[in-house]
This record gives C-alpha cells, sequence and structure tokens, in this order.
C-alpha cells in the first residue's frame, strides 16, 4: 500500500492504473499487479468488499473502537517509516499522543520468575518516566510488561495477532479492559478474523516498528521474540537483550543477541534511559 501510494498524486488513482503500469512499481510485480486489477475491474467484487468494510466499520463502532489509515495525520510516524506499515489500525482504546516515545518489551510466554521480574523492571520503570510500554499481550513476559507499565501509572499498547474483538489470552477481561482504559489495542486484522501462525510475524513488524526499540527479556533460540528483534534491526531501530542465565533455555535467544552484537546488553533502566532520555520530557529526566 505504501508503494501504491508513492506511485499516485490522490488514492482514488490506483483504481485506473494499467496492469503494465502497476507491475513497474516497486514491490508490486506482475502477479500481484493482476490481483490489484482485477479487483478494481470486477463490479460486484468491488462492492461487496466495500459492503464488509462497512460492517467492519460498524462492528468496530460497536465495541467503541475506531480506525485509522495510513493516510491520517495521527498515523504512528515511526510505523509509516517502515518498509510495510498497516495500510489500516483497528483501535480500542486511545493511542499515545505524539510525540511520547515508546519501546517494546518483549519475550517468552514460558517465563521464569527472574524473567517477570526484569519485565515488571524495566516496564514499570521506564513507564514511570513518561514511555509507552508496546507488547503484544501473550502469556508470560508479554502480560508482565503490560501489567508492570499499568502499575506505575503508565501508558501500555497491546499489538494483537487478532482482531481487536478477541483476546484470546485474557477472555475473562481480567488485564485487557485496563490497557483500553489507560492505552489501547490494535490490530491490522479484521474484526472477526480467523487466528493463524502467520500472522504472530506481520504483527511483530508492527510491536518493533511502531516504537523506537525494543528489549528483549527471555527468549529461546527459535523464539517469536527474535523475529520482532530481527524486524527491529531492519527497521534501523534500537534492540536491547537482558542478559540471562548461561543454564537457562529460556536465555539462550538474548544472550545470544548480545553475544553476536546484534542487541546492547541491559542491565539496569538508566542502560536504556542513557539511549532515549533526550527523549523525554524535562519533568521525567531526573
Amino acid at each position: 500500500m505504501k508503494a501504491l501510494l508513492a506511485s499516485v498524486t490522490e488514492p482514488a488513482e490506483i483504481a485506473g492504473l494499467s496492469r503494465d503500469r502497476l507491475a513497474l512499481i516497486p514491490g508490486i510485480g506482475g502477479q500481484l499487479s493482476g490481483e490489484i486489477h482485477s479487483f478494481f475491474h470486477r463490479p460486484m467484487g468491488l462492492q461487496q468488499s466495500l459492503d464488509e468494510a462497512r460492517r467492519q466499520l460498524e462492528q468496530l463502532h460497536r465495541l467503541g473502537g475506531r480506525m485509522m489509515t495510513i493516510l491520517d495525520p495521527d498515523y504512528p510516524p515511526l510505523l509509516r517509516e517502515i518498509y510495510d506499515p498497516p495500510a489500516c489500525l483497528f483501535i480500542r482504546g486511545t493511542l499515545p499522543p505524539q510525540p511520547q516515545p515508546g519501546l517494546a518489551v518483549v519475550g517468552t510466554r514460558h517465563s521464569s520468575t527472574y524473567g517477570k521480574a526484569c519485565a515488571a523492571l524495566f516496564s514499570g520503570g521506564l513507564a514511570a518516566c513518561g514511555i509507552t510500554i508496546y507488547s503484544g499481550l501473550a502469556y508470560g513476559i508479554d502480560m508482565a510488561a503490560h501489567e508492570a507499565a499499568l502499575k506505575a501509572g503508565g501508558t501500555t499498547v497491546a499489538v494483537l495477532a487478532s482482531g481487536v474483538d478477541t483476546v484470546y489470552t485474557d477472555p475473562k477481561g481480567r488485564l485487557w479492559p485496563k490497557i483500553v482504559e489507560r492505552g489501547a489495542l490494535i490490530s491490522e486484522e479484521w474484526i472477526g478474523s480467523e487466528l493463524s501462525a502467520g500472522k504472530f510475524p506481520k504483527r511483530n513488524r508492527i510491536i518493533s516498528g511502531i516504537t523506537s526499540g525494543t528489549i528483549v527479556i527471555e527468549s529461546a533460540l527459535k523464539g517469536g521474540s527474535l523475529i520482532t528483534a530481527s524486524s527491529a534491526l531492519e527497521q534501523n531501530r534500537e534492540v536491547f537483550a537482558v542478559p540471562g542465565s548461561i543454564f537457562s533455555a529460556h536465555s539462550e535467544g538474548t544472550n545470544m543477541l548480545i553475544q553476536e552484537g546484534r542487541a546492547k546488553p541491559v542491565m539496569k533502566i538508566d542502560d536504556v534511559l542513557a539511549e532515549f532520555g533526550t527523549m523525554l520530557p524535562p519533568s521525567r529526566k531526573e
């Protein structure tokens, strides 16, 4: 979508582009250009899509949410910068105002007592300094990060791999309503869409892309948190990792990030603030 919008003066012009013209747009190519052209030239298909979009908006409004598109002035500026920003975001709650700084705190679902304590330390401390904490509301480190930010009186945003109508990790509403009250649930997935494995890496690139940096707390060598870290590096964001025990499988991923020079080791909040202190309001730097 970002490439398409960059190729025209007005978004409506996309519908009038030929297959050949679409194919010349970087990142589109032959197959996708045919699909885009066919979409705009199948009257019934286009009408069905418009009807479904209206239904989505109606459902979102019933949930008290709103939709934000990449064309809106309040679309998160850092997210807009990445290679493949979502065309739209479904939002329940309120995204923090710009330029309030944000950091991602992510880690394994199978967190240890040590990992949860680290998540509480960093998320709570950084939230108290005026930094918004972003995570994925998964079990383990993610939930610990959201809870600590709220306990510190800060703001937190959960980026979901499902639609904002379904929080599969918190079906009884123990945590997510508090996040909506003091931050937001956001997703690029349609309401009612089924959760699948492929949606988690898509979600992870939003977590890293919407923030200035990512802190990884406990991750196995093949953990999803390493995908978030890789996305952050590709997006030219800072990556931090909390060192862990050499005897813990849950710390193999974080220790590897540090060993390979892909992440800066952090052991206290000041290690992170040293990188982002200039972004904070004067009253929060002390």
